[in-house]
Parts: structure tokens; C-alpha cells; sequence
């Protein structure tokens, strides 16, 4: 039988790649202050959605592999946690598409962008890139949640350089899309809410369903 991890990877990866890609879209449309650029962002993150149902289907179909076909034992376990993280790839993928929305509006309003906001969406981007390469190879996931932490903090601090009310939905969207990727790599929300104590309200894991 096929190698239901292989297959996972297969359609996880790209879907990671592409995360990562619009949120850099999305980095760059704030610090040169381009709208359009900001749409081309918001459409990516709409195509995101379909790498997030064949993912679900994907993982549906190797986990039945792996309960059926004895030699792939070996594999539940894996698929399991990558099970587990699909929710959290479902909610990063539905949080960018609000950021990236929130951001044009922010832009096409000419509303005041507070320094650091594209440095944090950078982060995120980096983030989803370590996740990636961790899903990719089987490596450590320290990489992702300490560049995830990164864009939380990061946000927080922006939002007190500014007191508009659009900025700041944005940095709070913004740290939404860090705790999804803390959350993708297995962190508690206990885990989550000691790494940003700052966090209004720190995402339940029970909350995030797919489809939700």
C-alpha cells in the first residue's frame, strides 16, 4: 500500500508554502502601503481553502490506510498529531484571509499603519515556513513556535503605537494567526497562554473544529 505519511506531507506541504507566501504578500503590502497588493494577498488566501480540503480529505483517507493495512501500523501515531493540527491549519488559513482583508481595508481607509505591524506578519510568514520544513522532513518544531511567539509579541507592541480601531483589529488578527501555528505544532492552550500572557483571549483547542 502507498505510504500514507508521503501522502499527508504531499498535500500539507504546498498548503504551508502558500501560507507562508501570502502572509510575506501581505508584510509587503503594509510597509510600502499598497492596496492592490493587499488584495492580491486576500485572493491568495481565498485559493489557501481548497489546499485545506484536500488536506482534510487526505489525512482522512491515510488514517484509513494505516488502521487497514498492517505494514503502515507503524504510522498511526504520526497521523494522529498531523490529525490533531488540521483544525489549527483550517483556522491560520481562515485568520489570514480576515487579516488580509482587515489590511486592505486599513490601506484603501489611509488609515496610520504602526511601525513593526509588517515585521510581525514577517514573522508569522517565517512561522509557517518552519512549520513546513518540520512537516517536511520530521524535524524540530522550536523554529515555528519561537518565530510564532515572535509575531505575537511583536503585534502587541504595535498595537500600543497606535489608537486606531482598524490597526488594531489587525495586530490582534495578527497574533490570532500565531496562536493557530502554536496550536498546529501541539501546544496546550495552558501552553500557549504562558508563551503570550498577553494574548486577550487565547484560542481553545476545543473551540477550533474544522468547518468551524
Amino acid at each position: 500500500p502507498a505510504n500514507p505519511l508521503r501522502e499527508v506531507v504531499r498535500v500539507s506541504s504546498p498548503l504551508l508554502g502558500g501560507l507562508a507566501d501570502t502572509l510575506t504578500t501581505l508584510a509587503t503590502a503594509l510597509r510600502e502601503r499598497d492596496g492592490e497588493l493587499a488584495g492580491r494577498a486576500l485572493a491568495e488566501s481565498h485559493g489557501l481553502q481548497v489546499s485545506v480540503e484536500q488536506l482534510a480529505q487526505t489525512v482522512v483517507a491515510s488514517h484509513e490506510l494505516a488502521v487497514l493495512a498492517p505494514a503502515r501500523w507503524s504510522a498511526r501515531g504520526t497521523l494522529g498529531v498531523l490529525e490533531n493540527a488540521l483544525p489549527y491549519a483550517d483556522a491560520a488559513v481562515r485568520d489570514v484571509r480576515v487579516l488580509a482583508r482587515q489590511a486592505q481595508e486599513a490601506l484603501h481607509r489611509g488609515d496610520a499603519i504602526p511601525p513593526g505591524l509588517d515585521a510581525a506578519i514577517d514573522e508569522c510568514a517565517m512561522a509557517a515556513r518552519a512549520l513546513q520544513r518540520a512537516v517536511d522532513s520530521g524535524g524540530d518544531l522550536a523554529t515555528a513556535r519561537a518565530a510564532a511567539v515572535r509575531a505575537a509579541r511583536a503585534a502587541t507592541e504595535a498595537m500600543a503605537h497606535t489608537a486606531g480601531m482598524l490597526a488594531q483589529t489587525v495586530a490582534g488578527q495578527i497574533s490570532a494567526v500565531a496562536a493557530d501555528v502554536l496550536y498546529a505544532t501541539g501546544l496546550t492552550e495552558q501552553d500557549v497562554m504562558h508563551l503570550l500572557p498577553d494574548l486577550p483571549r487565547p484560542v481553545s483547542r476545543r473551540s477550533r473544529q474544522v468547518g468551524e
